[in-house]
């Protein structure tokens, strides 16, 4: 349901013919990739990308299939219907091709839901810059469209591409903590700034500049 006809562009059609047809929404696309919601039928490739030792090592396995398959279904329904977003797939926009998943998951940290940007790349296409192309749209995505005022990264503590990712797209690590067996890392990113709040920043650096003139 929308409040006003100035709501109901494009995307706002595609958005209600997806969930009417129960068709994956294409989210956006970058230079290189289309990145787009999860559907059951990639299951066969998700399997695939997690069968390998870096990702064994720093990510949970996916269930047996029928398992899976079933928490797939849910996801699309709770997250994506609910929230407007997720963990998506990403295809190599050329042959269209899955090489991995990333998105915004929501992960409670000091006792409060926060929104977790994260992402696994096939092992093909690692060290190729895809994880920085697409983690810096789902950035700007995430600001522009939904508005979202902040973002973590956790990764752990010898995960040492994650932590020059997180440097590089311009997350400030926050903290160090001992999570059971497991040493993680906490990045911090402010992405979202109220137009009334960018305004007054303005209008404060333009004050500021005239007083050196």
């Amino acid at each position: 349901v929308t409040d006003s006809l100035e709501s109901c562009d494009d995307n706002y059609f595609n958005l209600v013919f997806s969930r009417q047809k129960k068709l994956p929404l294409t989210v956006f696309q970058t230079k290189r990739t289309t990145v787009r919601e999860i559907m059951v039928s990639d299951l066969e490739e998700l399997y695939v990308i997690y069968d390998d030792d870096l990702v064994r090592k720093y990510l949970e396995p996916l269930y047996e299939y029928e398992e899976e398959k079933v928490f797939t279904e849910k996801y699309i329904e709770n997250m994506y219907g609910m929230y407007g977003y997720g963990l998506w797939i990403v295809e190599d926009k050329q042959n269209g091709r899955i090489i991995g998943r990333a998105g915004i998951s929501i992960r409670n940290i000091d006792g409060e839901d926060c929104n977790e940007l994260g992402y696994v790349i096939r092992r093909e296409y690692r060290n190729k810059g895809y994880a920085d192309e697409v983690c810096r749209a789902i950035i700007e995505y995430a600001a522009d469209e939904l508005e979202i005022l902040e973002l973590y990264i956790v990764s752990e503590l010898d995960n040492l591409y994650s932590e020059h990712l997180a440097l590089k797209l311009g997350f400030e690590k926050i903290a160090e903590i001992q999570d059971r067996d497991i040493c993680l890392n906490f990045f911090y990113k402010k992405i979202y700034f109220f137009p009334f709040f960018s305004c007054f920043l303005h209008s404060i650096s333009c004050h500021f500049k005239s007083t050196l003139v």
